[in-house]
């Protein structure tokens, strides 16, 4: 058999996948949006509906340049949220074409999004029940 648990993703690049043993996972802080990839400044990609960020104000396309009076790029941003307490708001400018704009967004635990698999060491007693059920109906 194969077990399956869904749980937060430890970073921007956890796709989830096949583990040898479900571990404990610890909290995740998150505020719904995904930054490209292909650039050092934290430009905003995705901006998850219902999420913090998207009740904060950002949109796509936003250049995040400092969290907290601290300047940042993308890795720093995305450290800075990761290390944010949740429920405390974070102090966000970004600019938005070339308006400069201070948002509040407060974290949230991440949601259980990443699936993972894990293989069963032998069949459970269902599995069996079943097998030989099917076996006596022949």
């Amino acid at each position: 058999g194969v077990a399956m648990r869904l749980r937060p993703a430890r970073d921007a690049k956890d796709a989830g996948g096949v583990a040898d043993a479900f571990e404990a996972v610890a909290p995740v802080t998150d505020i719904g949006l995904r930054l490209q990839p292909d650039t050092t400044d934290a430009v905003v990609a995705v901006v998850l509906h219902e999420r913090p960020a998207q009740r904060g104000g950002l949109s796509a396309g936003d250049c995040i340049i400092a969290i907290d009076g601290l300047r940042t790029d993308r890795a720093g941003a995305e450290e800075q949220i990761r290390r944010a307490a949740i429920g405390e708001p974070l102090r966000i400018h970004a600019f938005r074409r070339d308006e400069l704009m201070e948002l509040s967004v407060v974290p949230e635990p991440a949601p259980a999004d990443t699936c993972e698999l894990r293989l069963l060491d032998g069949p459970s007693d269902a599995i069996r029940r079943r097998a030989a059920w099917l076996g006596s109906a022949g």
